[in-house]
């Protein structure tokens, strides 16, 4: 189902050489090592369960858990020392996201996912449902739905769908071309659109809800395009416009909830398509959790879409999804480059700079996700702990949080046990014959510590 090789623009490394690029047309690419030492990240970080206190066992006085009813207290709490640097990375900088959170019933809380191939999903696979379904992204969605249920909320939509995925998957993508089409590396919230350009080209996506975003680009002179649900009549859509705008919606209804086939089709000129935006109930209210992972991205390859915010690029596309959260995880295949740790800084703060450009004050939260350490650590230049270091100086940094405060936070895999590198992985976290990337197994694990990380008071 993967478009052709044509492209519009784009800003990646030569095919033969990035990983997971499989038959989604990328051009042009930037240089770069064999593509199964390549991973993309999109992961969260997280340490081990919470250990309560035993029953009358105290806290001490200066403990934020003392007794404050006149009790003195007679022995210190017993909790696990991971807890402790669990907690220890929470910060304001996650008030953004809580806020969010706590406005669910009335406004959805969204939560953008920038990353690489772990975060489109690599080796994430089913049964019980699809590898679309058992990716990190996903699997954190449905934990932070029922750890923050909305009231009257049964359903819930997947969120943003791309147009195509960017790499090398197991599983089936919900959309599908009719004919190869062009590609562009751009546009949209994973850098990925195609465009609709011919008679007879056409995008089908397999949804199931009630109500969609189709997400497209304004552009000058601009073509046009229909939109038709379950083979019933077309209703068109132009392009057009003064300037060049990505992140564009246009919602429309599916009908009643459940399985639905939407058609989006060529009807003159030129149509760059980025993707839908799926519902099932939640349009105004609840979680989503959004996809914007591009496969075999390093921090740099980013910079190119983000074009410094412009309304122009992925930013726009991004801000259009209205986070509360953005998850940025990157610095594996920066890593494996032998990019400078220094560099890995600078290029992560452009890119939390570039998204700021296109959303309001007050700013969402940042949560930068280092994982656990990548495959092969013994060769590479610099050690992982000084790409975690340069993702925190970046925290440390901000001030752009009410009252001076910093919206970025860093989650730090390596801070307590929680999910094992890939070097030292004895339990299938890993992917066995690609241990770069995560297994289902390993897509759960970052799920759940993520949202552990996310939920602990």
């Amino acid at each position: 189902m993967g478009p052709s090789d044509a492209v519009v623009n784009d800003a990646g490394s030569s095919r033969s050489r990035l990983a997971g690029l499989r038959g989604n047309g990328i051009a042009t690419l930037r240089p770069g090592p064999s593509r199964r030492f390549l991973i993309g990240a999109a992961g969260a970080g997280l340490v081990a369960p919470i250990i309560r206190p035993k029953p009358h066992e105290y806290a001490p006085a200066n403990d934020r858990h003392a007794r404050v009813d006149g009790h003195r207290p007679t022995g210190r709490a017993r909790v696990a020392a991971p807890l402790v640097a669990f907690t220890g990375q929470q910060s304001q900088a996650l008030t953004p996201l809580f806020a969010g959170l706590a406005g669910r019933l009335s406004a959805r809380c969204n939560i953008v996912c920038l990353g690489d191939s772990i975060t489109e999903g690599v080796h994430a696979d089913g049964p019980p449902s699809s590898g679309f379904e058992n990716r990190w992204l996903a699997r954190l969605r449905d934990l932070l739905r029922s750890r923050f249920p909305t009231q009257g909320l049964a359903g819930s939509g997947r969120g943003f769908i791309g147009v195509a995925g960017t790499g090398g998957r197991a599983f089936a993508w919900p959309a599908a071309a009719s004919t190869p089409l062009t590609t562009g590396n751009w546009a949209g919230p994973k850098a990925k659109f195609l465009q609709l350009a011919g008679s007879g080209q056409s995008i089908t996506f397999k949804l199931v809800g009630d109500s969609a975003d189709i997400m497209w680009t304004q552009i000058p002179y601009g073509g046009s395009f229909s939109w038709a649900v379950d083979g019933g009549s077309a209703t068109k859509v132009s392009t057009n416009g003064g300037s060049m705008v990505d992140g564009k919606l246009t919602h429309i209804s599916l009908g009643s909830a459940g399985p639905h086939t939407l058609v989006l089709a060529w009807v003159s000129g030129q149509c760059n398509i980025d993707g839908v935006i799926e519902y099932d109930g939640d349009y105004r209210a609840g979680i989503q959790v959004h996809d914007a992972g591009h496969y075999g991205w390093q921090s740099s390859t980013w910079l190119g879409p983000l074009n410094g915010g412009a309304a122009n690029g992925c930013a726009a596309a991004i801000a259009a999804l209205s986070p509360s959260a953005l998850i940025i995880t990157l610095g594996v295949n920066d890593q494996y480059l032998g990019v400078v740790p220094a560099t890995f800084q600078s290029n992560l703060q452009t890119i939390i700079s570039d998204l700021k450009a296109r959303l309001a004050s007050p700013y969402p939260t940042f949560l930068v996700n280092m994982l656990p350490p990548r495959y092969g650590q013994a060769g590479f230049t610099y050690p992982w702990s000084q790409y975690i270091a340069a993702a925190q100086n970046v925290a440390a940094a901000d001030t752009s949080g009410p009252g001076g405060t910093s919206v970025v936070a860093v989650m730090d895999f390596t801070a307590a046990p929680s999910m094992p590198g890939a070097d030292t992985d004895v339990y299938g976290f890993w992917q066995s014959g690609d241990p770069v990337h995560p297994s289902n197994k390993g897509h759960q694990r970052i799920a759940d510590v993520l949202a552990e990380f996310l939920t602990v008071n």
